[in-house]
């Protein structure tokens, strides 16, 4: 993922760190990045956030590599072996999903979130990072058409359906209404937006 992200400033890996305000998250607090592979971002959240306490959840054989690995450099990241289809188990301040429910359809991608319900506490934030279908004043030109590529290449191999702000918010509804509006920004020329969700529940 570092490859590609490196060459096409549009994916740049450091929107989710710089886009996001976790810095305004107290000591102590939880983020889990779901699918986080190589925890690649999470390592750049904590070195610019030393006391937030980062943990990458993913299937033994990515988790257990990438483990070995941050280990080795001294990262101060937890893993965690589990996948999205299983209820979670972590209690956490954010649950960062980014470049992940845009490869599932709509009822993955709503089975995937229902599983977060049982360890969420009021004020718990879902923050997704990946592309959105975007609004053609928002983002310059070319950006749009990458954007709506990928779409055309992920509808094709997959199946998903390309979300906007307001299905995104369906889903959300759908999986549970006591999760707030949706939130999204981006920045020009950026593709992937940050779309953040809170758990108004108890």
């Amino acid at each position: 993922m570092k490859f590609y992200t490196r060459r096409i400033p549009v994916y740049s890996s450091s929107f989710p760190v710089k886009g996001y305000s976790w810095a305004s998250l107290p000591d102590g607090a939880v983020v889990v990045d779901l699918g986080g592979s190589d925890s690649h971002i999470v390592r750049l959240i904590s070195e610019k956030n030393p006391g937030v306490r980062v943990i990458v959840q993913d299937v033994l054989s990515v988790a257990g590599e990438a483990r070995a690995t941050v280990q080795a450099e001294s990262h101060a990241v937890g893993f965690h072996n589990d996948d999205f289809f299983t209820p979670q188990t972590i209690v956490a301040d954010v649950y960062l999903f980014r470049w992940v429910l845009h490869d599932w359809s709509n009822e993955y991608v709503v089975k995937t979130l229902r599983q977060l319900v049982p360890a969420l506490r009021r004020g718990a934030k879902v923050v997704v990072n990946e592309s959105l279908c975007p609004d053609s004043v928002a983002l310059l030109i070319l950006t749009e058409r990458y954007i709506q590529y990928m779409d055309l290449m992920i509808l094709a191999i997959n199946k998903p359906r390309p979300r906007d702000k307001g299905e995104l918010h369906a889903l959300f509804v759908e999986v549970d209404e006591r999760f707030g509006p949706v939130k999204c920004w981006t920045l020009e020329g950026v593709a992937l937006a940050i779309i953040e969700v809170t758990w108004e529940g108890v």
